[in-house]
């Protein structure tokens, strides 16, 4: 009975998104967007108009703000990036369940509704999840065994001789002669782009 009561005190808004479809979210999103916040400002009685957010992102907006029951004072990142752990660099334990699945493109779709829709600590989030993703750990030990994980070894003299044969520019500080026309400097092309 007391969910059925919740349910009827939630107040919808309508959207209309991506392919105009027509969708319903909880009006407390208004606390967490501020362009949705604008947008009812200047159209109170209008379907609001997001035609750049997809159904599948619209979802996971809805997903997360309702995990939070919009109130995100708890979604929060730390302040730097500490390893290629979730865990590490998120505060709150659902978001780390959230976002420890999606690949690098699927938090890149909701960096850019987060960014469309300026719900600014889903956008922190994002930005975290995606660089710790690509978390590189910077001591010596973590590099190599970073190294080892990849098969990277030493390059030999050899292997050295060959690269400069085979890409001349990459090791001539931007003064080959003789170049390939697909090895062309940059200083090349702003010289040549001064001439004219």
């Amino acid at each position: 009975m007391q969910k059925q009561q919740q349910f009827q005190q939630i107040e919808l808004i309508q959207f209309e998104i991506a392919n105009k479809k027509i969708c319903q979210l909880d009006k407390r999103i208004i606390q967490v967007s501020n362009l949705i916040q604008q947008l009812i400002n200047e159209n109170p009685n209008e379907t609001i108009n997001l035609e750049l957010l997809t159904e599948d992102q619209k979802n996971f907006v809805q997903s997360y703000l309702t995990m939070h029951n919009y109130d995100l004072t708890n979604s929060k990142v730390k302040q730097q990036v500490q390893s290629s752990t979730l865990s590490d660099n998120f505060t709150n334990v659902l978001d780390v369940e959230l976002f420890e699945k999606m690949s690098i493109q699927e938090i890149s779709q909701v960096l850019k509704a987060a960014i469309y829709l300026q719900i600014e600590q889903l956008i922190q989030l994002c930005n975290v999840a995606i660089s710790t993703k690509i978390y590189l750990p910077y001591d010596e030990n973590s590099i190599q065994i970073y190294k080892e994980s990849l098969n990277l070894g030493e390059l030999s003299e050899e292997d050295i001789k060959a690269m400069k044969e085979k890409y001349p520019c990459a090791f001539s500080n931007y003064e080959c002669n003789n170049i390939p026309s697909d090895c062309i400097s940059f200083n090349q092309n702003e010289q040549q782009q001064d001439n004219i």
